[in-house]
């Protein structure tokens, strides 16, 4: 059976191509995908990366890269983990004290680079005397900040390895925010006591909560955005709460922008401004204050909004068109 190496780029001559160290043998593996698996291929690997003796049980190239690449990280997650607790400016200015400390002082951020250019490094095409072998395929890749991953387990292991995290919450905390959002999952799993299952279910029930009132609210401003809403200021009466008037002009903007609630009048905030300009800041600012706390009476007293709120059928009007 013939041993077929693989080209090697002039500058990849000495590189490793699993993690672009030094090289200076090969190791030996069929793969399926390449000439049927017929024959064997010789690949560049440190010392290192050989040393973790994975190439044995390996049945594809693409398995034994993903499985080298998962040794890589838990071999240098202490190295990682000092990018993921200080940057460097941190680093240089912190008060360490003692020769120990000093040393990690001067040699971690660089420590930290180097480990960090291995997870991520991207191994060269496999070609023999110049023809590919084998489709060059799309990897996925599960990035956390700034560190490329090969697989989802391998980025779930690391995390919840360096930041003390109950792997299972992690990996539903995940699913929910995205593997593009693993930083924001990250930080909200930091945030709920690591010991308590009790509480970890309790904040995954909120978080779940929070995520389905968010994807409510973005429905309910497609709608809003294609409603086109025409209220005639004569149609709408001026409101008086607690000696602050409410003018028809601020009650019209609300009602045909949809303002139903305060999420959406917040997020239209800069939009009520912008339109009003014309009256001057301090007078806005007025009307703007004076519109919040007509919302908070509609909302919070259903009984003041049926039954002495002027405007109640210009509003049911404008809550049945989020409703159709």
């Amino acid at each position: 059976m013939d041993v077929l190496e693989i080209d090697t780029p002039f500058d990849c001559r000495f590189k490793c191509w699993f993690c672009g160290e030094n090289s200076h043998t090969n190791v030996e593996i069929k793969d399926p995908e390449i000439k049927g698996g017929l024959d064997i291929i010789a690949i560049p690997i440190c010392d290192e990366c050989k040393s973790y003796g994975c190439h044995p049980l390996a049945t594809s190239l693409e398995e034994l890269k993903q499985t080298i690449k998962d040794k890589i990280i838990i071999r240098s997650s202490k190295e990682l983990s000092i990018g993921s607790n200080w940057t460097e400016k941190e680093l240089n200015e912190s008060d360490f004290t003692g020769n120990a400390f000093e040393g990690f002082k001067k040699s971690g951020w660089e420590m930290f680079l180097i480990a960090k250019e291995r997870v991520n490094f991207k191994a060269w095409d496999l070609c023999i005397d110049g023809i590919p072998v084998r489709e060059v395929l799309p990897e996925e890749i599960f990035e956390f900040d700034g560190l490329e991953f090969s697989n989802f387990t391998g980025m779930l292991n690391y995390l919840s390895k360096t930041f003390f995290l109950n792997k299972n919450f992690l990996k539903r905390v995940l699913t929910l925010y995205g593997n593009d959002r693993a930083i924001e999952a990250v930080k909200f799993c930091r945030l709920v006591p690591n010991e308590s299952e009790n509480q970890r279910e309790q904040a995954f029930e909120d978080l779940v909560e929070s995520f389905r009132e968010k994807e409510e609210l973005v429905l309910r401003n497609k709608k809003r955005d294609a409603l086109e809403l025409n209220i005639s200021i004569d149609s709408i009466m001026p409101v008086s709460i607690r000696k602050n008037t409410i003018p028809a002009a601020s009650i019209q903007w609300a009602l045909n922008n949809g303002v139903i609630d305060f999420e959406t009048l917040d997020m239209l905030e800069d939009n009520f401004f912008e339109f009003f300009s014309f009256e001057g800041d301090k007078k806005v600012f007025q009307m703007f204050n004076a519109l919040e706390i007509y919302m908070d009476k509609r909302l919070s007293s259903p009984v003041w909004r049926e039954t002495k709120d002027p405007n109640i059928t210009l509003w049911k009007y404008v809550e049945s068109q989020f409703n159709n």
